[in-house]
């Protein structure tokens, strides 16, 4: 990359220079703005300040002839009557200044902005291998400002782009390997997948914008949708579903009483074995397991999220180690409905088997008689 690292060093010092440049002179006419109603009587400093900006090379400088000659005379004779004719070409001299000025900060602003993208892609060239995407973003930002440097670039643009086709093509495969690591399934095929039969991952190649997480909570990608970013998303998603601390009975327990409250919400008198909406017995369960000092602190920052999606891996992990029977000798029964958009997407984690389910029901496990 030592080619590239030194194409990309000239342009940031080039930005860097312009950015200079146009900061001096743009302080050179605010002074000039500054010193002109001064002008009868103090010609001498805006005559230095115009041969400030000529040795500059300001294009604008030529449009201050009339009043350069005005200065000049003044300069040279101080004569009375001049004031006169001074006057009227300062008025229309000041516009041009101010246009200057205008022109200085814009030219200020757009090497700054340069800049700026050529220190990120600095930045972000040694993971140019496995994450071409955004590099290929910073060059369509330098096209779009017409730099001068990008041109020097167009080898290395032609490589980013044959390894960008080459993971949109593999990408399924690459994805697998990434993420084989961490013990996660993935199934689906470009542009759409499913990691652990829970999480989803959208890939939009055209807008470059990837889509990591569940209907509940999701992370999203702009401009980099290289294996390497997902995978890296895939993994917090993996972390906050699957990877936090669960005890089997103390949920049941939670479970139990979230649906004996959510019956008494739906008005069902509390009549066990009922059938209970699980997004109220969710509710409840949010409830029931926060802290004491939850509902006592104004802030709400003691309040500790539970969203559906974890209650719903919570569930999983019950289901797969078998611990559905409250000491009561109630059992744990879901049930199926048909629109996705009343369920939750619960999966077996020891069968794999997943149901969309949207009713909860604890029913006696004791025979009568």
């Amino acid at each position: 990359m030592g080619k590239w690292e030194s194409i990309i060093e000239k342009a940031i010092k080039r930005c860097k220079d312009m950015e200079a440049q146009a900061r001096k002179e743009r302080k050179i006419w605010e002074a000039f703005q500054k010193r002109l109603p001064e002008a009868e009587n103090r010609p001498f400093p805006l005559l230095n300040l115009i041969d400030q900006l000529r040795k500059l090379n300001s294009p604008s400088v030529q449009e201050l002839e009339q009043l350069e000659t005005m200065l000049r005379r003044k300069a040279e004779e101080q004569i009375l009557h001049y004031g006169a004719l001074l006057r009227e070409v300062l008025q229309a001299d000041g516009c041009t200044i101010e246009k200057a000025i205008k022109r200085c900060k814009d030219m200020e602003a757009q090497a700054r902005k340069e800049r700026k993208i050529w220190e990120a892609f600095q930045k972000r060239l040694p993971e140019a291998e496995n994450r071409p995407f955004p590099l290929l973003n910073l060059i369509d930002q330098l096209r779009k400002l017409n730099s001068p440097s990008v041109q020097e670039l167009e080898q290395l643009e032609t490589m980013l782009r044959r390894k960008a086709e080459e993971q949109i093509l593999h990408y399924g495969a690459l994805l697998r390997e990434a993420l084989q690591a961490d013990g996660c399934t993935v199934k689906g095929r470009f542009p759409e997948y499913w990691v652990n039969k829970v999480i989803k991952v959208d890939i939009d190649e055209r807008r470059r914008r990837a889509r990591i997480g569940t209907r509940f909570h999701a992370t999203t990608l702009q401009d980099d949708i290289s294996v390497a970013a997902v995978a890296e998303a895939v993994r917090k998603e993996v972390q906050r579903l699957f990877h936090r601390p669960f005890d089997a009975r103390e949920f049941l327990q939670i479970l139990w009483e979230a649906y004996q409250h959510a019956l008494l919400h739906e008005k069902k008198a509390q009549r066990i074995g009922e059938y209970a909406n699980i997004f109220t017995v969710h509710k409840f369960a949010v409830l029931l397991k926060q802290k004491d000092a939850a509902f006592t602190d104004a802030s709400g920052k003691k309040f500790a999220p539970y969203l559906p999606d974890e209650f719903a891996v919570d569930i999983g992990k019950l289901l797969a180690e078998g611990v559905t029977q409250t000491q009561q000798g109630y059992r744990l029964h879901l049930v199926t409905v048909r629109n996705p958009k009343e369920a939750l997407y619960i999966v077996n984690l020891k069968t794999g088997i997943g149901e969309n389910y949207g009713l909860v029901t604890f029913q006696s496990e004791q025979k009568e008689g």
